[in-house]
């Protein structure tokens, strides 16, 4: 692996319990994540990488959750923190797209630096370290954790599937805690998996919920299909179906939100078109309660 330059230049270090902005520069890039650091951690503290949606931001995908990570972090004792792609884009490290950026960054190797940044403002628990992520965010998470192996504890993906230019590594990598939450309604990223645009001239192609689900589990080794709920309490024209499976070597947990579009479950983004956004579940509390089970 290339030499990495890491430059931390914290203008604006975190104070604890206090969501602030990390700056670094990285390959003479200058790069940001906001932090939120709580006043009491359990030492050493969980940490959280929330990636947001293509065209976003950290403090935006921090808005579309509602905030609510940060609200778990306070009560729970881990850190939240937000990355920031360069130009909003994130470098999946793979694919047509990737190979069309114009400015060239390597955001595996970001998320590397971030997490070190972070090491150094606060203790990490490095046997606890998450990614939950939106849209190209979830893609992101994924190629982290297939091409990272064993640097992620779990990983949650909300409006996405597993590209199907990940399942090499995917396959290669040793089976990880795997959450997926996906609207059947999603304008943008569809349900049922097939081409989508991955930037300019550009396109990939991803298996459906239900597909990339059965890949997780088969790589998990799961029996069967062990408990399920039902959530279909608000009249928002959602519901939510829950599923774990049953005797995986490691947990694997879907959400199949009926009725739901391309936004966090309870949050944003706030655009009309596209489609509803379930209020039958609480995103951020639902992947929490599903990482801090895992050991």
């Amino acid at each position: 692996m290339r030499a990495l330059f890491l430059c931390l230049l914290l203008v604006a270090a975190p104070s604890p319990g206090v969501a602030d902005t990390l700056r670094f520069t990285l390959d003479g890039h200058r790069r940001s994540a906001l932090v939120t650091v709580p006043e009491t951690l359990i030492s050493p503290a969980p940490l959280i990488l929330v990636l947001h949606g293509v065209l976003e931001t950290g403090p935006r995908i921090a808005a579309n959750t509602r905030h609510r990570f940060d609200a778990l972090a306070r009560r729970n004792g881990f850190i939240a923190a937000y990355p920031s792609a360069l130009h909003r884009v994130w470098n999946v490290g793979e694919g047509p797209g990737a190979a069309s950026l114009v400015t060239d960054r390597d955001d595996l190797a970001f998320l590397d630096a971030v997490i070190a940044a972070i090491g150094t403002l606060a203790e990490i628990d490095r046997t606890r370290i998450f990614v939950a992520g939106f849209s190209q965010g979830g893609i992101l998470g994924l190629s982290y954790a297939c091409k990272r192996p064993g640097r992620l504890a779990g990983v949650a993906v909300v409006g996405m599937t597993l590209p199907e230019m990940l399942r090499d590594d995917c396959t290669e990598a040793p089976a990880f805690p795997v959450l997926m939450m996906h609207g059947t309604d999603d304008p943008v990223v569809p349900f049922e998996g097939g081409r989508i645009i991955s930037g300019w001239g550009a396109e990939m192609t991803l298996l459906s919920h239900d597909a990339s689900l059965a890949f997780f589990t088969s790589r998990a080794g799961c029996a069967g299909i062990g408990a399920t709920a039902t959530f279909d309490a608000e009249r928002d024209g959602t519901s939510v179906t829950r599923t774990d499976w049953a005797g995986c070597d490691v947990p694997v947990r879907g959400y199949r939100i009926t009725g739901g579009g391309h936004k966090w479950p309870s949050g944003g983004p706030d655009l009309p078109f596209i489609g509803r956004a379930t209020q039958e579940v609480d995103g951020a509390g639902e992947i929490w309660a599903f990482f801090s089970t895992l050991e």
